[in-house]
């Protein structure tokens, strides 16, 4: 029987300073380890697997553990994974141009899940389906389910140029946990809540909630987004939009939000893109000094919520502008600097506060 294997990991360092202004409460810069993961897999015979810890944390945490095999023009993959509806949330963190993820896919990305997957990819298109269980590790009690596809059409694309253009939807349902309350002998709510980091994961003080339903009723929503992505010699660009509809019967609330980013290498190199998965790949420099790139970021975020046929009680709005330096050393060392200036307007509670932020990696 054919069988291999590998051994590999990501270190991501972050060092992090903030000029806060005089509203809203204030963050402090510093160091962390963002990630320092280890992973092993291989094949056997027609399957592989996959097995990635996070350390970086105070608590060892299992991020994937998968299993996949062939199956017709596609790949059933089961375990312990991601199901992706967009292509910010498809790029890994070692190749997106930014440190930081947009708020739109904080917005709309399921994250880990015990999930079913089914994706594959021809000449000039890309599916991805998932169904996964709201048994999450970070929400141990929780009950629901959920399911997300991507599809996505390239028209053109070589070594030095590509086309991207893409689609996402998704419907989710949040449940009763299935935990008792002690005291009560009540099942208490589950709920839906969506929250963004305006200005990084170290910014947990600006940390923003644009909608919670928490009545103790089941929580629905339907999401979905547009992207396009392109890459012409040293230029590559990114947009993507989507929306997210929440509904227990007593509130309803919506999420929405866009982004749009454009990069330039200083040096002649390029952003590669992998037309298998739809996303952006791993850049390797032609010189031995490595590659330079700069980019720019702007996003904007909206979240409100009320009665379903009342006043609001939840209306908010991010604005966010970042730029980017990358020096990619090699195909493995890469040190980024971002600056990120975010406005933030609760409109209802008349609160704003804008926050400055560089980050080093």
């Amino acid at each position: 029987m054919r069988w291999s294997g590998y051994v590999g990991g990501r270190l991501q360092i972050d060092a992090t300073v903030f000029d806060n202004d005089e509203r809203g409460p204030k963050d402090i810069g510093g160091i962390q380890a963002r990630r320092a993961r280890l992973d092993v897999g291989g094949t056997v015979g027609d399957c592989s697997f996959v097995t990635e810890l996070e350390f970086a944390d105070d608590v060892v945490e299992l991020k994937e553990t998968t299993l996949a095999t062939q199956f017709g023009p596609g790949q059933v993959i089961v375990g312990h994974t991601l199901p992706y509806i967009t292509m910010d949330a498809r790029t890994s963190s070692s190749h997106a141009p930014f440190i930081e993820r947009s708020m739109l896919t904080g917005m709309l990305w399921p994250t880990y899940r015990w999930a079913a997957v089914y994706q594959g990819y021809t000449d000039h298109s890309i599916w991805h389906v998932s169904a996964y269980n709201q048994d999450a590790d970070d929400a141990e009690d929780a009950d629901g389910w959920g399911a997300v596809t991507r599809l996505a059409w390239v028209p053109t694309y070589g070594e030095r140029h590509f086309l991207h253009l893409g689609v996402g939807a998704g419907a989710e349902q949040f449940g009763i946990s299935n935990a008792i309350d002690p005291e009560t002998g009540d099942h208490p709510a589950q709920g839906a809540t969506v929250s963004v980091w305006p200005i990084g994961r170290m910014g947990m003080r600006a940390r923003t909630t644009l909608l919670q339903i928490n009545n103790g009723k089941r929580v629905d929503d339907h999401k979905g987004s547009l992207e396009i992505a392109g890459g012409l010699g040293r230029f590559s660009f990114q947009a993507e939009g989507g929306r997210a509809d929440y509904d227990d019967g007593i509130e309803t609330g919506e999420v929405n939000g866009y982004f749009g980013l454009v990069t330039w290498f200083l040096t002649d190199d390029v952003h590669p893109y992998d037309r298998k998965l739809g996303r952006f790949a791993r850049v390797k420099p032609k010189h031995p000094f490595g590659a330079f790139e700069v980019g720019a970021r702007f996003e904007h975020s909206h979240g409100e919520q009320g009665g379903a046929e009342g006043a609001l009680t939840r209306d908010i709005d991010i604005e966010a502008i970042s730029a980017t330096l990358n020096w990619y050393r090699n195909p493995y060392i890469r040190f980024s600097l971002d600056v990120t200036h975010a406005k933030i307007d609760d409109e209802l509670n008349d609160v704003a506060h804008a926050d400055s932020l560089l980050i080093r990696r």
